[in-house]
């Protein structure tokens, strides 16, 4: 009597499903290659990356595939087939697993070696799968903000502490801005018909 086929699913050995389709969907697959990507006019390779923010206000970090030892955000080349935001978002879930909208652009600068225009966008209330397409290849943890800043700050020659910075300035000054607003409009004189309260 034959053996039936089984699969190995996350270490457990399983069997297959009587009503399983024949070719279940695969899970997405980082691209690969460069012969899509896009440079900018002096020679620099274009890569976008974004400050993945969760709900809690916790930043995601991965591990950069050359040192595991290192954090770092998602980020990788931006390809001719995409707007710079779509190409963030995709290595943020090829990466890190993470789901979210790409926001406002937060900085551009050139890397220390002069081979790679960056440009970062934040990703507010971040979303994690379960399973990504480099998770076997990358750690990811979240962080406090001025816990993710020293990580990056410990790396500093890849420069990516840059973008949480300008990420970190826009909420210092967004909570500032709130803060005159409110003062203003507690300050103001209320208008009723034509009479106005002081």
């Amino acid at each position: 009597m034959p053996t039936p086929p089984y699969h190995k699913i996350s270490g457990h050995i399983q069997a297959p499903k009587r009503n399983a389709p024949k070719n279940p969907p695969q899970m997405q697959e980082s691209r690969t290659g460069r012969d899509k990507q896009v440079y900018t006019a002096a020679g620099l390779r274009k890569v976008v990356g974004v400050v993945p923010v969760l709900p809690d206000g916790r930043i995601v970090l991965v591990t950069s595939s050359k040192r595991r030892s290192d954090w770092v955000l998602p980020k990788g080349g931006a390809e001719t087939d995409e707007t710079l935001a779509a190409a963030a978002a995709r290595e943020a879930f090829e990466e890190a697993g993470l789901r979210g909208s790409v926001g406002a652009r937060l900085v551009s600068f050139v890397n220390a070696k002069a081979t790679a225009a960056l440009d970062f966008f934040v990703m507010r209330g971040a979303a994690l799968a379960d399973a990504w397409p480099e998770q076997a290849h990358r750690d990811r943890r979240a962080f406090a903000p001025d816990e993710a800043l020293a990580r990056l700050r410990e790396h500093g020659r890849n420069q990516l502490y840059k973008a949480l910075e300008a990420y970190l300035a826009l909420e210092s000054g967004e909570e500032q801005m709130s803060d005159v607003l409110d003062s203003a409009a507690e300050s103001a004189p209320i208008a009723t018909g034509s009479d106005t309260i002081a």
